[in-house]
């Protein structure tokens, strides 16, 4: 692996760390009613460098593509052993020109 490949994967991890920081910290604001707690300041530069994704047409411009729909149960399901508490996982999104794979450009 070259040290290019290599920083790309480093950057491409940091980057997802940084945005399920951001929307574990979203979700967990959005579940609560008790007074926000002061974020770190890394959290809240990554924070307001994704706001702008709120707006999923943003990402799309932004050259993101979604990768599949949103998984909604909303009493919960289940899938022969597979049990699914109630709740949504979201929309996953995937940017191919910053992907840490080489190959694809």
């Amino acid at each position: 692996m070259n040290v290019s490949t290599l920083l790309r994967l480093t950057r491409a991890i940091l980057a997802s760390c940084c945005a399920l920081l951001a929307m574990a910290s979203i979700a967990h604001a959005q579940g609560s009613s008790k007074s926000q707690p002061t974020l770190s300041p890394e959290l809240a530069t990554a924070r307001t460098a994704l706001d702008k994704y709120q707006d999923p047409m943003v990402a799309v411009t932004d050259g993101y593509l979604s990768t599949v729909a949103c998984m909604d149960f909303p009493q919960g399901h289940h899938d022969g052993e597979m049990q699914y508490v109630a709740g949504g996982m979201g929309v996953h999104f995937l940017n191919l020109a910053t992907s840490a794979r080489p190959w694809i450009r």
